[in-house]
């Protein structure tokens, strides 16, 4: 594991700079790798514990209420951003804001889950993409929380 990836997350300079900084005033010097060690595998059950919530709220058996190929399109939230929606070998694929890519694997209806080709993010931001369909049954929204931050976006081109 490289020291600065982000399964490292700070704690590991944050540990070491603690005990240096404990040695230089004479401060009794805690065990900051088992502390450490003990925050990741709270969050690593923490994060168990919601994928399988997670898998128990999904709806087993349904299907997208339109063909994939009709979500595939442009669509523009209120900042002027793009999201662009395609059809890639039997598979959605987004890109927002002219960022990195994400698979979208059907969820139930008309939800899909995001899954960013960047490692990081798919761990650290996995999102859901909704669609809504307008009065004639044509998908002409979509709806994601990448990060916390909702994303309203509609239509503009096929």
């Amino acid at each position: 594991m490289l020291i600065n990836s982000w399964k490292a997350r700070p704690a590991l300079p944050g540990g070491i700079a603690s005990r240096i900084i404990d040695h230089y005033l004479g401060e009794e010097s805690r065990d900051y790798s088992t502390e450490a060690r003990e925050l990741y595998a709270t969050e690593e059950k923490r994060r168990a514990d919601f994928e399988r919530e997670l898998l128990a709220s999904r709806l087993p058996g349904t299907t997208p209420s339109v063909p994939l190929a009709a979500y595939a399109g442009s669509y523009r939230d209120r900042l002027g951003l793009e999201a662009r929606v395609w059809l890639e070998a039997d598979t959605l694929r987004l890109q927002y804001g002219g960022g990195e890519s994400a698979m979208l694997s059907h969820w139930h209806h008309d939800l899909f889950r995001a899954r960013w080709s960047n490692p990081l993010h798919a761990e650290l931001m996995s999102t859901f993409v909704s669609f809504g369909l307008d009065a004639e049954g044509k998908i002409d929204r979509l709806h994601m929380e990448p990060n916390g931050d909702e994303v309203d976006a509609r239509r503009v081109t096929p």
